[in-house]
């Protein structure tokens, strides 16, 4: 079985991803789901229970939204269903490629955009997603649509291989594994954007 698979995808062949992520968390952020974190006095604040995250570190921000996929409370505005309908089952599909399983009706889908201003960290250390973001075992698949050229790093390692994760020209770059994988992003320098959505499924080869 193959640790992760990676492909480049036509932005033809999935719906405009970039306009979905500034869509869905421009809309979110109207209301009162809003926690800033900020990373160097270790300071979190919460209006109320929500899920939007805005993490700050330094001049550096990332701003992430997690919905699931069978909750009333924590899902996305359903003017998107179309849009995020076809990418799980894009995202099924390429797990199905994996030589994984996965359960579609359960799992979470995830928007993150960085704003990388001189050295940013992610917000994620070295970890697994089994049991992360979601209380089961999971198949990922990640769908990364913008790294600015002027930011360096930023890629996904994968047991110590390094995924560059910049799209190619009117592309999205796609990578699946299985939520058992350890992973982490590298650090990142610059000033840009680094774009993207995490889909993670309940695993079935793995329950």
């Amino acid at each position: 079985m193959q640790k992760f698979r990676v492909w480049d995808v036509s932005l033809h062949d999935l719906p405009d991803l970039m306009k979905l992520t500034y869509g869905i968390i421009s809309e979110t952020l109207k209301d009162d789901n809003l926690c800033c974190f900020n990373f160097l006095n270790l300071v979190c604040s919460n209006k109320r229970d929500g899920t939007t995250t805005i993490y700050l570190n330094n001049d550096s921000s990332v701003k992430k939204e997690q919905f699931y996929i069978n909750s009333s409370k924590y899902r996305w505005p359903t003017k998107y269903d179309d849009d995020i309908f076809t990418l799980i089952e894009d995202a099924s599909r390429r797990i199905i490629d994996c030589n994984l399983a996965s359960d579609s009706n359960r799992g979470m889908v995830e928007f993150h955009s960085y704003r990388i201003h001189g050295s940013c960290k992610s917000i994620f250390d070295e970890h697994e997603d089994d049991y992360g973001g979601v209380n089961f075992k999971v198949n990922t698949v990640i769908y990364y649509i913008k790294k600015s050229s002027e930011v360096d790093g930023g890629d996904l390692l994968i047991n110590g291989t390094v995924i560059n994760v910049r799209p190619k020209k009117d592309h999205y770059r796609v990578v699946c594994f299985a939520g058992n994988i350890s992973h982490k992003v590298t650090e990142m320098n610059g000033n840009g954007e680094r774009v993207s959505i995490v889909i993670q499924l309940y695993s079935l080869d793995r329950s």
